[in-house]
């Protein structure tokens, strides 16, 4: 009979320790789902990010387009200018200036030129940046995926140690009813 109590206090123990792990199971699994949504909040995100730098980017090729148009213009204006020096000594003299000025906005026009391609160059480490985020969602959602069934099967082991012993258990008590 002390046997009998002793097998069936384990047993409820044992029944009590499943029951405890089965909920910290369940709470796991909602924090991965919980996880889950996250990740794909933050897929969004990058999503967007990726859009609007895509924007970003065709804006800059307008940008070096209308410098490039800019660049034919003053070749053409520095043409005119050549023939109206020929002509006329003040006007030789205004093209010394304009010729400065020339090289200012040729200037201006590399040092912007250079920003375009650092911003270009930048652009490309973002892009690759949010790739790399990507594939570090993508292979998070593959391990919350395999968790969960990793966790799913320690249930189904739970639940099946279990009942062996309460089988093994109503082996040992000839006396009591069998239960299960």
């Amino acid at each position: 009979m002390v046997s009998a109590s002793k097998d069936t206090k384990k047993a409820e123990i044992s029944a009590h320790e499943a029951d405890n792990t089965g909920k910290v199971l369940k709470h796991i699994n909602q924090t991965i789902r919980d996880s889950a949504s996250a990740s794909d909040v933050l897929m969004k995100s990058f999503e967007n990010i990726s859009v609007q730098v895509n924007n970003f980017q065709t804006t800059l090729a307008d940008v070096s387009s209308f410098l490039q148009e800019i660049d034919m213009q003053t070749e053409r204006m520095n043409t005119a200018m050549r023939s109206l020096a020929d002509q006329s000594g003040d006007v030789r003299a205004e093209q010394t200036k304009a010729d400065q000025l020339k090289q200012k906005i040729a200037e201006s026009f590399a040092d912007l030129s250079q920003a375009t391609e650092n911003v270009n160059t930048e652009l490309t480490v973002m892009f690759n940046s949010i790739q790399s985020l990507t594939d570090v969602v993508a292979k998070t959602r593959d391990v919350e995926a395999e968790t969960s069934r990793t966790i799913g099967t320690l249930n189904a082991l739970i639940t099946h140690t279990g009942h062996i012993e309460g089988i093994e258990n109503a082996h040992k008590n000839p006396s009591g009813s069998i239960a299960g």
